[in-house]
């Protein structure tokens, strides 16, 4: 541990030596105090730039690639539901299955961001609760599952919030 301190040392001993360091000290310490102020701000701005262009930029496009590549898998995911009926899965949508309807409702739940705050399976039938959702989104996905799913609304319940537009919803979808 000691070597890479006396590195460091050495390093920081040949930069003082430098004729150019020297020239920029001389110029600091011929400033005003106002000016050597403003230096430091401008040094330390330059810092937090190069950390975030260093460290920060790269994370924030990794997130912004690695979200567009989820969004386009469970549009292609949504695709390949919506078509699974057409192409020999006629049989399972027939069926009335549960587990066929928790995933169509889930799935384009998810696609449509509307959020389930619960669900519950009642044998042929699925209920849900959505707290806080935006009232045309949720109508939007409740005719969307009937028109690609042909999933029906048994019951509904929908109350207001204080909020314009929000809306508290329980609904009970059918296999139609």
């Amino acid at each position: 541990m000691k070597s890479a301190f006396s590195g460091f040392s050495r390093i920081g001993e040949q930069l003082a030596s430098e004729p150019r360091v020297q020239q920029a000290r001389d110029w600091y310490r011929h400033q005003s105090a106002r000016d050597q102020l403003i230096v430091r701000a401008v040094a330390v701005l330059l810092l937090l730039a190069v950390i975030f262009s260093l460290f920060f930029a790269p994370l924030i496009r990794q997130h912004q690639a690695l979200t567009t590549e989820l969004n386009r898998q469970q549009s292609f995911y949504q695709l390949m539901l919506d078509n699974a009926s057409r192409f020999g899965g006629k049989a399972a949508a027939a069926s009335g299955d549960s587990k066929t309807l928790l995933a169509s409702v889930g799935n384009l739940a998810r696609v449509s961001q509307v959020r389930m705050t619960r669900y519950e399976q009642d044998g042929d039938s699925l209920r849900v609760w959505l707290d806080n959702v935006s009232f045309d989104d949720t109508m939007s996905w409740i005719e969307a599952l009937a028109q690609r799913h042909g999933i029906q609304v048994s019951q509904i319940n929908i109350d207001q919030t204080d909020n314009t537009g929000i809306v508290n919803v329980r609904v009970t979808f059918v296999q139609g």
